[in-house]
């Protein structure tokens, strides 16, 4: 009886209850049989039973031909996850850097329930990382993606300002390009690898604007590119090799996705995708955003991220 008490009263303490229950006395009546317990409220427990998962298990698998560094992964919080704060760490306890993903796309530290992380080794088959709750910061979308820029500041670590830097500004979190008739560039400094990359931005167009934002086969080279997102009299277009257009909307905000294969490419915007075949598989990609002479409004970028990406992309599954 004594041990069935001990063991009781040490399962009721250990929970994290509304009412921190502790077994005050326990009488056996002869003759019965039936244990009657009595339960008192300790004033001193502060915490709260929630009945939340205070640890994620995120199995992740790897079925491409080759091992994957620095890769960058995206799952969704479980609502029944008891975080932020929370931190992921790898099989050997090391923290990994992540962020939450906005509704605009961008990548930040304000909690949202999607989560992209970066995982410094991904060999082929099944990986385990945890996610813990209790404590860890994310960071900013810098410190998970290959590139990244939210435009907070005017970075020419990062870009490219053709013809001056006068043509460019930063207003409440968007890269303004201004009207002018020297066709204002703005051009990624780094270059990525032509194949196993997918680059996302979203754009505003206004009315009557006529400016570019494209991915180029070489940065350095003007009009060697493998997609064009143009911006031009009121309608947003995809250009592939230059072989043929798609419209896909009116003026308006756009977040369109490149994505770079060793045996094509493609281009995703407003819910359509369109596939090309590659222009230089041995080249590399940029990013550029023009603004066209004839245009009547500013172009405005909000964000440009640039990740890795495998074939087939990791599977994460979160338990």
């Amino acid at each position: 009886m004594k041990k069935f008490l001990s063991s009781l009263k040490h399962r009721l303490s250990s929970r994290r209850a509304v009412l921190s229950c502790v077994l005050l006395a326990g009488l056996f009546l002869a003759g019965a049989s039936r244990v009657q317990i009595f339960l008192y409220q300790d004033p001193g427990f502060q915490g709260e039973w929630t009945g939340k998962k205070k640890e994620l298990t995120l199995v992740v698998r790897n079925g491409s031909s080759q091992q994957l560094a620095d890769y960058q992964l995206r799952f969704e919080l479980p609502s029944n996850f008891e975080g932020p704060p929370f931190k992921i760490v790898d099989s050997q306890g090391r923290e990994l850097p992540y962020c939450f993903e906005q509704p605009s796309g961008e990548c930040g530290t304000a909690p949202t329930n999607t989560v992209w992380f970066k995982a410094s080794v991904l060999p082929l088959g099944e990986t385990s990382f945890r996610v813990i709750s209790g404590s860890g910061s994310p960071v900013n979308g810098d410190g998970v993606f290959v590139f990244y820029d939210d435009f907070t500041a005017k970075d020419d670590t990062k870009w490219r300002f053709s013809p001056d830097s006068i043509y460019f500004h930063i207003e409440n979190g968007w890269m303004v390009i201004t009207r002018s008739t020297l066709d204002p560039e703005l051009t990624s400094k780094s270059s990525f690898p032509r194949e196993g990359v997918e680059v996302a931005t979203r754009v505003y167009s206004g009315p009557g604007q006529c400016g570019v934002c494209y991915l180029s086969g070489n940065p350095t080279i003007v009009g060697t590119f493998s997609f064009e997102f143009d911006y031009c009299f009121c309608a947003a277009s995809i250009r592939c090799k230059n072989l043929y257009r798609v419209s896909v909307g009116p003026f308006g905000e756009y977040t369109p996705v490149f994505r770079f294969y060793s045996t094509h490419s493609e281009a995703c915007v407003s819910g359509q995708c369109f596939t090309c075949d590659p222009v230089d598989a041995n080249g590399s990609v940029g990013i550029r955003y023009r603004r066209g002479e004839h245009a009547q409004d500013d172009l405005r970028i909000d964000f440009a991220r640039v990740r890795k990406l495998a074939v087939p992309e990791p599977e994460v599954i979160v338990k």
